[in-house]
């Protein structure tokens, strides 16, 4: 057994995905894990498509397992985001990492990471910092300045990011995993280029817009998000919600903004007077974003404040296993990681009651983030769905 693990988010699936794990099949994978974000995500926004029918969408393109990445750790910055699921991967046995970057170098990624992890970045990046700039502009420089531009460059591109704090997790938990990354295909971020393989962001601006998206992704999954659409889950949007989140924030004072995820230097006196000034999300993003705190920090700020996510949530690692989806070789999987792993596996909710206090509250806040992406859908839901759905299960 040669097991592989993908960390993603599938937000939406596209041919890139496809692409990697293709490309993990043939670097000798046997069986292959989704480490999968559920229903919000790193853009501090609802996923596009339910948890469930991601999931769906993961083995359609060759996963076996679907793991879901706690949501504390799912609308994480880059680092903790990574973390949680490279902990997860260490979790069940994982022989390799699989992933996509810009650069597609290992080397290169290894010794950011390195750089990272050192005594003099931390020295070097404090004084960046103390000049006003942005934690990503403060790294950007210190990386230049200790192992020249081209690497710094590196840092620039989004999966590059994630790859080098994938590897630097790695380290810092010790975990002796391989990994393998392939050059990440499609355009970036927004372009309107013509490749079949696009990005992301290409595709759900053609999904919000109702424009040509079928073609820009693997049919079986085009499949699944086109029945979606139909049945009103997708796709979900703040938009639908907005003065739910308006009317959450609105009876936090500054001291409960205080214990938010990345909150620091008084940033939640800034985040509580834009509060009450502002009518919609767009203007509070607008009001509170700075040089120094970027737009996408401020969007996870606000996601975490409306899910009740706090930074002692991520203070210690994903603290269960729960399983979302099983494929044709997923049992087999799932049987070897029964077999090895510390951590308790969920698969009914039944499973819940067995948990310790602090994973108990975290698969509690899993499905108050449920309910409360319900309301984001085009069509709203009841509450309670995470606790009845059964797992996905592919013949």
């Amino acid at each position: 057994m040669k097991i592989c693990a993908v960390i993603c988010e599938l937000n939406p699936c596209h041919f890139g995905h496809q692409a990697l794990f293709d490309a993990a099949r043939k670097n000798g994978a046997t069986h292959i894990a989704a480490i999968l974000s559920g229903d919000f995500v790193q853009r501090g926004e609802p996923a596009l498509l339910p948890k469930w029918e991601r999931a769906a969408q993961a083995l359609s393109i060759g996963a076996d397992l679907v793991i879901e990445l706690p949501v504390p750790f799912a609308t994480a910055g880059a680092e903790t985001f990574a973390k949680g699921g490279v902990s997860l991967a260490g979790a069940i046995g994982t022989d390799f990492l699989a992933y996509g970057s810009e650069c597609a170098d290992l080397n290169s990624l290894n010794i950011l990471a390195n750089t990272l992890l050192s005594e003099k970045f931390s020295e070097r990046l404090n004084d960046f910092l103390r000049e006003g700039i942005s934690f990503a502009a403060a790294r950007e420089k210190t990386i230049e300045a200790l192992c020249g531009k081209e690497m710094a460059a590196l840092l620039k591109m989004p999966n590059n990011i994630l790859a080098v704090e994938y590897e630097k997790a790695k380290k810092e938990l010790h975990l002796s995993m391989d990994s393998m990354t392939i050059p990440r295909l499609g355009a970036v971020h927004d372009s309107l280029c013509d490749s079949s393989f696009q990005s992301s962001s290409r595709i759900r601006q053609e999904i919000f817009s109702d424009g040509d998206w079928f073609p820009m992704i693997p049919e079986k999954s085009a499949v699944i998000l086109k029945e979606a659409i139909t049945k009103g889950y997708a796709p979900a949007s703040f938009k639908y919600a907005e003065r739910a989140v308006l009317y959450a924030l609105r009876k936090l004072q500054p001291e409960d903004l205080m214990h938010l995820p990345d909150i620091s230097e008084g940033l939640e006196n800034r985040i509580y007077a834009a509060v009450r000034n502002a009518s919609s999300l767009e203007s509070l993003y607008a009001q509170i974003k700075t040089k120094r705190y970027p737009l996408s920090r401020i969007r996870r700020i606000i996601l975490s404040a409306f899910l009740g996510i706090q930074k002692t949530d991520t203070a210690l690692l994903p603290p269960y296993l729960r399983i979302l989806a099983i494929g044709k070789k997923g049992q087999e999987l799932l049987h070897f990681i029964k077999s090895n792993t510390n951590l308790p596996i969920i698969t009914h909710s039944s499973d819940h009651f067995a948990l310790d206090s602090k994973a108990f509250h975290m698969i509690e806040l899993e499905h108050l983030a449920s309910d409360l992406y319900a309301l984001c859908m085009p069509v709203p839901r009841p509450c309670g769905s995470d606790l009845t759905h059964g797992i996905i299960v592919s013949e």
